[in-house]
């Protein structure tokens, strides 16, 4: 939500991976800055690691080369590591260079506290509440580019 972030439309034509491409583009170019991370809607993550080859082999490998979640091979696209996630909205990624231009902020400690509820003690059960608050600071929105319209599965 933070005004002065760039924003991508795919144009017709166009492949997910071009316009990504785009993005990384406009974020070299307008704010002098390397994207280090893709964040992307799951259904976009699934339509990219889906990609063949005219002879049906995966882009991305052998499926079970590499597992979905985990960090042993961090998967990329264009150099820039790329990663899922439910916040994205459907059909879109957020292409950016985190470790630079953003920041990450919490306001105290992390509080847990356990207790009983209700009739949990005769139910030999227990409640855990852990919270803590936390804000991502963007110093440079131009150094961000949302791209929309991808295709997805």
């Amino acid at each position: 939500t933070r005004p002065g972030i760039q924003t991508y439309a795919r144009l017709v034509g166009e492949t997910n991976w071009d316009a990504i491409l785009s993005a990384l583009q406009l974020i070299f170019s307008v704010a002098y800055s390397e994207a280090d991370l893709i964040v992307m809607a799951p259904n976009v993550c699934e339509a990219i690691c889906k990609l063949k080859d005219t002879t049906g082999r995966y882009i991305f490998g052998d499926p079970a080369s590499f597992n979905i979640g985990t960090e042993e091979k961090p998967r990329t696209i264009w150099g820039v590591p790329f990663i899922q996630s439910t916040v994205m909205a459907a059909g879109s990624c957020l292409v950016g260079a985190f470790r630079q231009w953003a920041l990450l902020l919490r306001d105290g400690d992390m509080i847990v506290e356990l207790g009983y509820v209700n009739d949990q003690f005769i139910k030999n059960a227990l409640t855990i509440l852990v919270e803590m608050y936390i804000a991502l600071a963007v110093l440079r929105p131009a150094a961000f580019c949302t791209v929309t319209n991808l295709t997805a599965v």
